[in-house]
Formats: C-alpha cells, structure tokens, sequence
C-alpha cells in the first residue's frame, strides 16, 4: 500500500518526491523521540538491540560487523575541526583500547596519515610513563618496521620528549642487539646518526660490564669496521675516552694477521695515528701478545717519535725481564739515531747488563766505529823522576776477567813498561816500569781496560 501526502498525487512509477521522503524522516524522527519519552531506556541500544548513532551504547557481548564483500567492515570518519575517527577504551584495569588482528599477510593496524602530510599512526602513552606504541614481533619477524616515503622518506622518526628524552630506545634480548639498521641497495649506510645543535655527538653508545660501547663489523669484501669523518674544518674522525685504567681504543686484527689499529694520513701531510699522553703516561701504548710486536712501523721512516720539551724522549720502549725494549730492523740499518748530542745511547742499570751490546752473526764486526771513540776506563798515568811505579784507579772497578793494557807514551830513558798487575778488591791496578826514571824526566804511560 502506497501512502501519499493529502492533496498531492503520487507518481504514476510509484516513487516518492524529495518532499515526500523528508516528511517521512520527520515523521520517524518524531516517533523515535516519543518512544525515547515513553522509555528513557530506549535511548540507547541495550543487548540485541540495534546500534542508536549520538548516544551511548550498552552490550554484554562481542558486536560484531562484518562485510562478506570486498569492501570495508567499519568505516568512521570524523566532523569537522579535526575531530579523530575512532576512539576507543579498553576495559579496566589494563585492556587494550583497540585490538586489531590482520588476516593472511594483511597488516593488524594500517594507518594513512591525511593528505596534508598527515601522520599515519599516532600512538600516545598514557601518564605517568606508559609507552606510546609496542609493537611484538612474531618468531624472527620485527616488532615494529617503518617503510620511508617514496621520496626518500625516514623509515622510522623518533624525537626524545622535552627536557633530554631519548628520540628512539631500543633494547635487545638475550644476546640481541638493541638496534640493527641495515643501509640500503645503493651502498646506503645502516645508521645515520647526527647530534642535535649546537655541539650534540652523532651516536652515543655504553657497554655493560665488560661489553663494548660500540661494535661494527666491515663488509664481507674487505669493508671498514667503521669510518669516522671529522666535520670541517679540524674535526676529529673519532674520539674515544677510556674509562679508569681502559683504552680510549683499542683495536684487534684480523685472524689472518690483520692489524688492530690502521692510521692513513692526508695527502697535505697529516699523521696517521697521533698520540698525546698526560702526565708521565705514554701517548701511545703499544702491548704485544704471545711474542709479537708492541708496535712496529712500516714507512720511511718507519716510526717517528718527536719530544715536545728539551729533554723529552722522542721514541721510549721498554721491554720486559728478557724483551728488548725497542727493536728495529732493517736493509741499511736496524736502528738509526741522529743528533746534535748522543745519535744513539743506550743505559743499563744492572751490574750485569750492557749499555749497549753490539752483536754480529754472521761473522762480521760486531762494533764498528767511524770517528773518534771515548772509553771512560782508559787514560795516561804519569811516573815521576825517581819512581818506577804508580796506582791508578778504574772508574766501575775491576772484574776477575779485566785485561789491563799499559804502554809507554813518551822516552823516558832506558826505562819501559814491565808489567800492570790489576787489583780487583781494590778496584785499581799497578803500573811496574824495569827501573827507575831518571833525573829530570817524567814517563807516560797509556793504559786501557777491557772487561
């Protein structure tokens, strides 16, 4: 049955005028108003009841809407002014306030932030601490993954709450690690890092216990560990702090005899690797393991050691109970020292040990000068007129072993060396001539001690 407003025909196709279809919302507008008076409970949908828009509404059980077609279950969009789509609450004490579960590869929550570079998802933690977003990975997959725009965008953006937070916390598990970044195709880099204004570091990282602050493995085809580039115009590639007794960096080659620490200089002239110690410590430190080299440098020259104060040590090594403490090889010469004063000296503190020792393998000399020698334990003793013997003192004393050379210097009469006879407790040595000399004159006599 066709209903029709008075005085007004209907349609001969049986349809209703625009005027014809507001009466009829008005009409149902006022009913559904006379029912709320009659039933305040009918305000608002209660158990199978259906869901009434502008109020609340009551269920003790699931609702569910679901859409047999392709399209969308549920779709809500906001008024005006910004207002957000969907809110949800979840139950007390601590329910979810939206729970959303992806079927096959389909993604549980998919968010497209609005046209005017809008965000996709936002997640706001509740106070005082609470987490903005969590996101639990399944088996090996990711907890959470972000995909940068197609216009290089960032795939994840992460900025610390005012006064210091932290922009991105990430912490692993077990032997995890807290962040993997991995570079893109295009030999992009895995991390990206850059300090905040005006002086903020780029990465900052603390081991726990005894693990390392920062760990970076080269590439499988011989890539660096890590690259450090200091910012113009005399910025440093990488600076390190050792804690109490630890090393500001320490570096371990290779398995297959690589080298811990590799220092290039610049074309213009810059150091490889610089040191600078405090105090009485060394600036660099170079410890050898299991018969290895503390340090060893390849190059011409090889190792450069330059003292900043007038008696500072340019290159100082020290070996252990039975090491050397600087060891130099070479086609030309193994250690080369050149000065205004001492080219090369070498300083025992041992009874038994050599100031230098001077040693030839392969049947050459073992000491060769060129220029004049000094020996503290050689000297000329002077026998007056009359005598024909005198004493002399040997500077560091005389062993069982020492060898007293004694031999005129000048002519003094018929008289000549007879014999030096060394005197070990005494530390001295007499000079015997075969007689007397005579009247008027003085013998000279060159002595030397070997041993």
């Amino acid at each position: 049955m066709t209903q029709h407003t008075e005085g007004r025909a209907p349609r001969e196709d049986g349809s209703r005028s625009r005027r014809d279809v507001l009466a009829g919302a008005a009409g149902a507008l006022g009913a559904l108003a006379a029912g709320a008076v009659l039933d305040p409970e009918a305000a608002g949908a209660t158990q199978g009841q259906p869901v009434v828009a502008g109020t609340t509404n009551t269920e003790t059980a699931q609702t569910l809407i679901s859409n047999t077609s392709s399209g969308n279950g549920l779709v809500v969009a906001a008024g005006t002014s910004s207002g957000i789509g969907l809110v949800t609450h979840g139950g007390t004490p601590n329910g979810n306030g939206a729970n959303t579960v992806g079927a096959g590869t389909g993604a549980g929550a998919h968010g497209t932030g609005g046209a005017s570079s809008g965000v996709g998802l936002i997640g706001t933690g509740g106070g005082p601490n609470g987490q903005g977003v969590v996101g639990a990975g399944q088996g090996t997959a990711t907890g959470v993954t972000g995909l940068g725009g197609g216009s290089s965008g960032s795939g994840l953006n992460g900025v610390g709450g005012a006064p210091n937070g932290v922009g991105v916390l990430a912490t692993g598990a077990g032997t995890g690690a807290g962040a993997k970044a991995t570079g893109g195709p295009s030999s992009g880099p895995g991390v990206s890092a850059a300090g905040g204004a005006p002086d903020g570091a780029g990465v900052v990282a603390s081991g726990t216990g005894t693990g390392t602050g920062v760990v970076a493995n080269g590439g499988p085809s011989g890539g660096n560990g890590l690259n450090a580039t200091g910012g113009a115009p005399g910025g440093t590639g990488v600076v390190a702090l050792g804690g109490g007794t630890g090393s500001g960096v320490r570096g371990t080659g290779g398995t297959s005899g690589g080298t811990g620490v590799v220092g290039t200089g610049s074309s213009a002239g810059g150091g490889g690797v610089a040191g600078f110690g405090k105090g009485a410590f060394p600036a660099v430190l170079g410890e050898a393991i299991d018969g290895g080299a503390g340090v060893q440098g390849i190059g011409s020259p090889g190792v450069t050691g330059s003292a900043t104060t007038s008696s500072g040590t340019g290159v100082s090594g020290s070996g252990g109970s039975d090491g050397t403490g600087v060891q130099g090889t070479g086609g030309l010469a193994g250690v080369l020292g050149s000065s205004t004063g001492d080219g090369v000296r070498g300083t025992s503190t041992s009874a038994t040990g050599n100031g230098v020792n001077a040693i030839n393998t392969g049947g050459g000399a073992g000491l060769r000068v060129v220029g004049r020698s000094d020996f503290s334990r050689s000297g000329v003793a002077a026998i007056a007129a009359g005598a024909s013997k005198v004493t002399v003192s040997v500077p560091g004393g005389l062993t069982a072993s020492s060898v007293v050379l004694a031999v005129m210097q000048n002519v003094a009469g018929p008289a000549f060396v007879k014999s030096a006879v060394p005197k070990v407790a005494a530390g001295t040595f007499d000079i015997h001539l075969n007689q007397a000399v005579a009247a008027g004159q003085t013998a000279q006599v060159g002595w030397f001690v070997v041993n």
